[in-house]
């Protein structure tokens, strides 16, 4: 015991520093920050990606409508962001939870989007292999036909899940959007494989020694993404495979470009579009964060020097729902005769 004594009095002498002590709010918020900020940039390729008319051609379209949402969703993790600064945590919690209820609902539709979207790709390609009689063509087909079915169970866990559990839903969502991009990979592999010619196969081609050699003296390999664009460009420009296939689904006309589905598919923005959250973040400001702090134009302080005509307009409270009153239920009197007793 003297020993250990000894020890820590050597240990404080020494200088060891102060110890600074760390709120465990601060940390955790700080973790639910991080957590919801991937989940935002997450959303902002599959946001910029969506198909149809801008919010600019088409203000009530389906890219305006999940656009409004991702800026709400935006906003809040803004403000939340300015509050865990300050310090306030309760007021991080309130907006965090605002903006993860937005990014929940963006992350429902967004997966809705592209579960119609992999169906009509895959109704659509369906035809021509079977046509064609490719093994290999229909397994992959078979494979995102199964990776479409394992999405809708995670839409449906996400959908299931508690009302409240806003981060549990975007998770089950997050591995949703995941999955099905991997079967639009297949659906994609699967309709080259059928159309691309025999003789163009690597599989049915000679392959010399010198081959071989080169190959192995290559530099760097060209990667996955570049090899299949190129392959698509080239049976799309050949009219091999449809550039654009469309399907009725749903009582709406679906329509798909392949070379974007094959972009989106690795994570990648369309060439001739910009990011939205960037754009959003550059028109953030700090007016609505201060309003909800601000003191009404006539208070308690300066209520004798300000008349009672300028102070803030109260919005008109929402009246009850009226309900009918209903007629009191009234017994009938019985006409049935009491049975004599019997002794």
């Amino acid at each position: 015991m003297r020993v250990y004594s000894a020890f820590l009095l050597l240990f404080i002498a020494l200088g060891a520093g102060p110890l600074v002590a760390v709120s465990p709010d601060y940390s955790n918020m700080g973790d639910v920050l991080n957590d919801n900020r991937r989940a935002l940039m997450f959303m902002d390729i599959c946001v910029v990606n969506l198909r149809g008319p801008s919010a600019e051609e088409d203000p009530k379209g389906m890219r305006a409508e999940l656009e409004t949402l991702y800026k709400s969703a935006i906003e809040h993790d803004f403000y939340a962001n300015l509050w865990y600064l300050q310090g306030n945590y309760s007021k991080v919690y309130q907006e965090m939870r605002l903006s993860q209820k937005d990014l929940q609902e963006l992350h429902r539709r967004i997966l809705d989007n592209y579960i119609e979207e992999t169906v009509v790709l895959l109704e659509a390609s369906a035809p021509i292999i079977v046509l064609t009689r490719d093994q290999t063509a229909k397994k992959l087909l078979e494979l995102g036909f199964r990776d479409i079915e394992s999405t809708r169970l995670f839409y449906m866990r996400g959908f299931n899940s508690g009302p409240q559990l806003y981060a549990n839903k975007i998770n089950y969502y997050t591995d949703g959007i995941l999955r099905i991009r991997r079967g639009r990979r297949y659906a994609l592999l699967a309709l080259l494989e059928a159309k691309v010619p025999v003789p163009e196969k690597a599989k049915y081609q000679l392959v010399t020694l010198d081959d071989v050699k080169n190959l192995m003296e290559q530099p760097e390999a060209q990667s996955k993404f570049n090899e299949i664009l190129n392959l698509l460009i080239n049976m799309t420009g050949r009219n091999l495979v449809p550039k654009i296939i469309s399907d009725d689904l749903k009582g709406k006309r679906i329509s798909v470009n392949v070379l974007e589905v094959h972009q989106d598919n690795y994570g990648r923005m369309y060439s001739d579009r910009r990011s939205v959250f960037q754009k959003i973040s550059l028109e953030l400001n700090t007016t609505a964060f201060h309003k909800s702090d601000a003191m009404p134009r006539r208070n308690t302080d300066n209520r004798d020097s300000v008349p009672a005509a300028e102070s803030d307009p109260v919005e008109p409270s929402k009246a009850p729902p009226v309900t009918q009153p209903t007629a009191p239920q009234t017994t009938q009197p019985s006409t049935q005769t009491p049975a004599p007793a019997t002794n």
